[in-house]
């Protein structure tokens, strides 16, 4: 009956969740924006619960390739981390905030902005290391590799090659994850495409 506004906003999250895994974007979209009222009424968890609706909409808006509104979702997502930052929530928003910047250089390559996809990616760098949450290194291998895509879109072979035998080295320790196979998918390209 709208009473409990944490439980609502959590509800219309999750059920923005699932169309977005069924790839239907629109209605992720719109669910996430009917959790925002309940999240701006929420005693409960209100920063934790404002990060997340940005950041899922941004992730959304990047599938969709609607990456000017990806990058502002995640700037509002970023900034509700670095305001709202605390030691308690310090490692998960760390996190969060790397995630942020690593989506970001997405929507900056697809618009050839290769310099401020690199900046993001070092930001993503610094914060990941920052956070102590388990299996941190897995999104540091990724980072690597987006440095490698990001180094071959620029036809920086060597760089290519470096930066996707870092992310094998970190991610070795994970020889099921699907960050391994990308790195050495995009490492056998930087090779192919450095002949």
């Amino acid at each position: 009956k709208g009473q409990n506004h944490f439980m609502l906003a959590k509800e219309y999250l999750e059920l923005g969740d699932i169309f977005d895994f069924l790839g239907d974007f629109d209605h992720s979209i719109n669910c996430y924006e009917r959790a925002y009222p309940h999240i701006l009424k929420s005693t409960r968890d209100r920063a934790t619960l404002l990060e997340d609706h940005f950041k899922r909409q941004a992730q959304a808006y990047l599938a969709k390739e609607k990456h000017h509104l990806a990058l502002e979702k995640n700037r509002q997502a970023i900034k509700v981390c670095l305001d709202s930052i605390r030691p308690d929530l310090a490692d998960r928003f760390h996190a969060e905030i790397a995630d942020c910047y690593t989506n970001m250089n997405i929507s900056f390559r697809a618009a050839n902005q290769y310099d401020s996809a690199y900046w993001c990616l070092q930001q993503a760098l610094k914060y990941y290391q920052k956070s102590n949450l388990v299996d941190i290194d897995l999104n540091i291998g990724n980072v690597y590799n987006e440095l490698g895509d990001l180094s071959m879109a620029k036809k920086q072979y060597a760089t290519a090659i470096q930066n996707q035998q870092k992310a094998i080295k970190i991610l070795h320790a994970y020889p099921k994850h699907r960050y391994l196979t990308f790195a050495y998918t995009s490492l056998g390209e930087a090779y192919l495409q450095s002949g």
